[in-house]
């Protein structure tokens, strides 16, 4: 496949920025790499991996190639400027104190000591009528460095672009593109560029504008306003880092946010279309027919789904059960470790993990097991995603007046979210997986599954 490489033994995906690129100072090398997480046994999914971080690519240049080239040669003037100054023990505002005299003396000492000779032309006969060739690079950066000589240490200019402030957290951080929320904070951070029209100067004025501007735009994309939220604080952690840093604090302020209406969630299946999806599972894939069926059951999660083992499951018993342990990573709350007691075509989900259709969803990522069963869903309604699943099991079990109780345990809701108090939830967690408590659940999913087709 295109772009697909071979690095030390792994899949990446592999292309080089375009050469109008070349110098640019957000890159740090002329080659973009990501890695593939999909299984190269399953073609689709590494295809559907390629073309996402090809577009993620294509909108990461576009944002760079935006960047105004006049504003960056400027910027670079200014950072050679400052690394001059340091390079000759000379400090910003040295020339701007609130002794005159002293200014004019330090001036005549710098001019006699060569530090700026190159400029001293251009500079002074600046006073008398102008400059007629066009001065150097090195003058220019002389004459940047005069500058911020007599320019007040608070007034002295920003030299970061905001991709700067983000690569000096993701080195500080020692982030990579191989861990997922890592590339979530990259992907958010590009889209934050990308909206505003390109990379530029961090100032207070920038910063203004494209926070607003930012908060607008997920606005207009039907973004709910606790996501908003969530999405700011995630793209001020690079500023906030780089402000740390300044003498001249940046006026870093939250644009207020709206409050509104929360957008619908997916929908349940209605009965019919459980039904229906059940009867559609035989045409497709093993590992989505194991998911599905597991689904019905817990309301499970894709991330859940791929840390199952054989080991979480137990048949050899009265009450067959999946133990749903996310221990291999940290828990939305306490409640999503649950046992859960299987009813619903058990002899078959033994099959299935006997297959290696569990194996399957373990190779595979959450993200792309999400797609995947969306896709199978959208058959039966196009409007529903993978969290339809879970939301049909809470929906059945309203329907058949489930206790909360037990719909907490088996699709491990958080008790506030059920409406019950966490003191009250607390009562009797220490034997909730009793056999007793297990056969009310099972009970339960009678209930609930009994719609189905055998």
């Amino acid at each position: 496949m295109r772009y697909l490489a071979d690095i030390k033994g792994l899949p990446y995906y592999q292309r080089r920025y375009p050469k109008a690129l070349d110098g640019h100072p957000a890159l740090t090398s002329k080659m973009f790499k990501c890695r593939i997480h999909a299984s190269l046994d399953d073609a689709s999914a590494v295809a559907m991996e390629i073309q996402r971080i090809s577009n993620a690519f294509d909108d990461y240049v576009h944002t760079l190639t935006a960047s105004n080239s006049a504003m960056l040669n400027d910027l670079e003037i200014q950072r050679k400027a400052q690394s001059y100054l340091e390079v000759n023990r000379l400090k910003v505002g040295e020339l701007a104190t609130n002794h005159s005299a002293y200014n004019s003396l330090r001036a005549d000492e710098l001019s006699d000591l060569g530090v700026f000779k190159d400029m001293k032309g251009h500079y002074f006969s600046d006073v008398d009528g102008g400059v007629e060739s066009e001065p150097s690079d090195l003058v220019k950066v002389q004459q940047a460095a005069w500058k911020l000589l007599k320019t007040p240490l608070k007034a002295a200019p920003s030299v970061k672009l905001f991709s700067d402030a983000f690569s000096d957290l993701w080195i500080y951080k020692g982030m990579s593109q191989e861990v997922k929320t890592h590339r979530r904070d990259r992907s958010l951070w590009e889209r934050f560029l990308r909206v505003n029209g390109g990379d530029t100067l961090v100032t207070n004025e920038t910063l203004r504008e494209y926070l607003q501007g930012f908060v607008n735009h997920l606005y207009e994309s039907g973004v709910k306003t606790s996501s908003v939220e969530r999405y700011l604080t995630a793209v001020l952690e690079p500023i906030n880092a780089y402000n740390l840093t300044l003498t001249n604090k940046l006026t870093v302020e939250r644009p207020k946010l709206k409050r509104r209406p929360q957008p619908n969630r997916k929908p349940p299946l209605e009965l019919q279309e459980q039904i229906d999806l059940v009867n559609q599972l035989q045409y497709e894939a093993q590992w989505k027919e194991l998911y599905v069926l597991l689904a019905l059951h817990s309301g499970l999660h894709p991330n859940e789904a791929r840390q199952l083992t054989e080991e979480n499951f137990t048949f050899e018993c009265e009450i067959p059960t999946v133990h749903i342990s996310n221990k291999k990573t940290e828990r939305k709350n306490q409640y999503r470790e649950r046992v859960v007691p299987l009813f619903y075509r058990v002899e078959r989900i033994q099959e299935l993990i006997e297959l290696g259709a569990l194996s399957a969803i373990n190779k595979k990522t959450s993200d792309n097991i999400g797609l995947q069963i969306k896709q199978v869903l959208g058959e039966i309604n196009p409007e529903a995603s993978v969290y339809s699943l879970r939301h049909t099991l809470r929906h059945n079990a309203d329907s058949h007046c489930i206790s909360v109780i037990i719909q907490s345990e088996l699709g491990g809701w958080a008790a506030t979210s059920m409406g019950v108090s966490e003191h009250m939830a607390g009562y009797g967690q220490s034997s909730k997986n009793s056999p007793e408590r297990l056969r009310a659940r099972l009970l339960a999913l009678r209930t609930i599954l009994g719609h189905l087709p055998r």
